[in-house]
């Protein structure tokens, strides 16, 4: 057994998600998003060195030493996996650690817009889900596959770095391909989609404007491409997809996005009022009536649009913030730091605009 099974033991006694570990810093457990002390005495460099290096294959090693850091997973016991992200820092090597749980949640208990599932059984078109680090967008990925896997006779692709849930068929046939170990790019796997006779291509992070207009030309033969970007915000997320090195390359980019995307959900965790867990807040940007703005690169008019659509399903992240703050669920202080345009929630939530100071 691993000796860093032990800290695994731990994070998952505490209810925890992340490990970190650091030389000469006491390792860190994540619990409903902050992180606490695991122990009373910090590691030395060695000891991290040891820990981590008892995981390393010969191809991670590799990698390590060529690129100063590497993902992978690794499985504990009957409670899923760790994903891990191990690096060179000053003071030796760091990692953090990621527990993914064995099986997928249900995405009836992810609280999601109505628009998400009902985007997951189109045959053709773009799904992109947008959110920052610790947002649950691994987990959300996940339980969209589950679903087409338990509605659709079909067959799903995945790209991922690196694999995370293990997922078993059920009425699809599920391929999952790991960057740097089945496919040497995003762009590679996804061009190679048609030929693999793929029906629904589920992709980790876009993380290349190659892979967006392979993502786009896909979505646009007509496949169904689900995909994550790490961005904060809608209109982030977006423009990341869509700038080029060229006003050219730009306006192509913009083009494919344009007359695919079918739904975009931007997600946000918040603490409860009772400080005890977190909830979900999301934005939904439906493509069609979005069209003409995604083309012309009207990025800016986006939230007025997603506000003046709410009977399309469309709503901003700060209406879904006011409604949870109206629930009682969360504070209005825990809202705030999320909000879009802080000023403009004071007044819709009726506390004066001094209130953001």
């Amino acid at each position: 057994m691993p000796k860093i099974d032990l800290f695994f033991d731990e994070v998952l006694q505490r209810g925890g998600t992340d490990l970190h570990l650091g030389g000469g810093s006491m390792p860190m457990v994540r619990v409903q998003g902050e992180l606490v002390p695991l122990g009373d005495s910090a590691l030395e460099p060695n000891e991290v060195e040891a820990l981590v290096f008892e995981l390393l294959g010969p191809a991670e090693r590799e990698r390590l030493d060529a690129e100063l850091g590497v993902e992978f997973a690794i499985p504990h016991k009957e409670a899923g996996r760790f994903r891990a992200s191990v690096f060179r820092r000053s003071g030796g090597i760091g990692a953090v650690f990621r527990h993914v749980p064995r099986m997928p949640t249900k995405l009836d208990d992810l609280a999601c817009p109505d628009a998400l599932a009902r985007a997951v059984s189109r045959r053709s078109g773009l799904v992109l889900l947008a959110g920052g680090p610790r947002t649950g967008k691994s987990t959300l990925l996940a339980a969209l596959v589950e679903l087409v896997n338990r509605t659709r006779a079909c067959h799903v692709l995945t790209v991922e770095r690196p694999i995370e849930f293990v997922h078993t068929a059920a009425r699809a046939q599920i391929t999952q391909r790991e960057l740097d170990t089945h496919v040497l790019s995003q762009a590679a796997a996804l061009r190679g989609a048609l030929r693999e006779n793929a029906d629904v291509v589920v992709v980790s992070e876009l993380t290349s404007v190659d892979a967006a207009r392979a993502a786009f030309d896909l979505a646009a033969s007509g496949i169904l491409v689900v995909a994550s970007v790490r961005a904060s915000d809608t209109v982030t997320a977006l423009r990341q997809l869509a700038s080029g090195t060229t006003a050219e390359e730009s306006a192509s980019l913009r083009k494919g996005l344009a007359s695919t995307l079918a739904v975009m959900v931007t997600r946000r965790l918040v603490r409860t009022a009772d400080g005890k867990s977190r909830v979900p807040a999301h934005a939904v940007l439906v493509g069609p009536p979005a069209r003409e703005l995604l083309q012309e690169g009207r990025f800016g008019e986006l939230a007025a649009l997603m506000e003046a659509s709410h009977a399309q399903g469309m709503q901003t992240i700060d209406t879904a913030l006011e409604r949870l703050v109206a629930q009682g669920r969360i504070t209005f202080e825990a809202a705030l730091e999320e909000a879009f345009d802080k000023e403009a929630f004071a007044r819709l939530v009726g506390r004066p605009p001094a209130s953001t100071n």
